[in-house]
């Protein structure tokens, strides 16, 4: 009923604007200036008779052009919306294929297939705001259940290329998608993975991941974004988190010997049960009176000095 309405509507209000420039044109001198214009026109009355009329074709020929322009850009914004969907359409195509195609080569039993899935993967992931939840989800799961070389008893040996690119594509997710979903990585183990970047802006970005229990021994997470983080039961033994964000983590039982926190921030995290918490890497630290420390380290007067400053 309301679409016959809007192609009624427009017709008979054509009609109706023909209908009353008619009698414009017929009557409007007289309805105008009757007291001057006569059933007899002289010379002066006809022209402004003609005067008159010309006036109102001239109005009926702008009222006109100006309908016409009018259509010509809603027909125009119509065409570039129908484009734009068929644009997208077309993307969104693009993007699915090359989505299953870099999944099947994520699968494959070649290493060197296995990366270039992974990279595809990387590439869809900044090119498809859509698809970013579901590319992490899906590298998360190819590194829950991919071997390493790292054994149950932390005896780390070299991890897999492909493991460690996969893990590194998740560290340089898009910002934006910091808060969007959790990424569980619980137990992970790419023990040696390099991550540090000397660009702030390019540096590794695990904000708020959950790493339960993972192997990061010798990693170099050099001022990497480790905010918020779940570190419980983590080996980092012998890892560089030199100028990193480690700010509010929990790394309840998390193994730290050897672990290097020069100029790390360690404001409001929890260490209070993490074991072999080097003393005078914990001094080269930034930490406050928010930061869960062993009871150890809070009676080393050094520890009292900062927490005081």
């Amino acid at each position: 009923m309301m679409a016959h309405l809007r192609r009624t509507v427009p017709w008979i209000a054509s009609a109706a604007g023909i209908v009353v420039f008619v009698i414009l044109i017929w009557q409007g001198p007289w309805w105008a200036d009757r007291a001057h214009l006569g059933k007899d026109l002289g010379p002066g009355a006809g022209a402004v008779v003609t005067g008159f009329r010309t006036t109102i074709v001239a109005i009926g020929a702008g009222v006109i052009a100006s309908l016409g322009l009018y259509y010509t850009d809603r027909n125009l914004r119509h065409t570039r919306e129908k484009d734009r969907e068929q644009t997208e359409l077309t993307r969104e195509g693009q993007v699915t294929e090359r989505y299953v195609s870099a999944v099947k080569l994520l699968a494959s039993s070649n290493v060197t297939e296995r990366l270039g899935g992974i990279y595809s993967l990387e590439r869809i992931m900044h090119d498809s705001y859509k698809d970013q939840f579901t590319v992490i989800k899906v590298l998360s799961a190819f590194l829950r259940q991919h071997p390493t070389a790292c054994s149950d008893e932390h005896t780390c040996g070299s991890v897999d290329e492909d493991v460690m690119a996969a893990f590194s594509v998740i560290a340089r997710r898009p910002r934006r998608l910091d808060q969007a979903f959790g990424i569980e990585l619980r137990g992970l183990k790419v023990c040696g993975v390099e991550l540090w970047s000397s660009d702030p802006d390019e540096a590794a970005d695990l904000e708020s991941v959950v790493l339960d229990g993972a192997c990061l021994k010798g990693a170099d997470l050099d001022m990497a974004n480790l905010s918020g983080a779940s570190l419980i039961g983590a080996n980092l033994e012998n890892a560089r988190l030199e100028m990193a964000n480690v700010s509010m983590a929990n790394l309840k039982g998390a193994k730290l010997k050897g672990v290097l926190l020069d100029y790390a921030n360690l404001c409001a995290a929890d260490l209070a049960e993490s074991e072999d918490l080097p003393l005078e890497g914990l001094l080269k630290a930034a930490f406050n009176k928010h930061t869960s420390l062993p009871d150890w380290a809070t009676d080393d007067e050094r520890v009292k000095g900062k927490l005081n400053e």
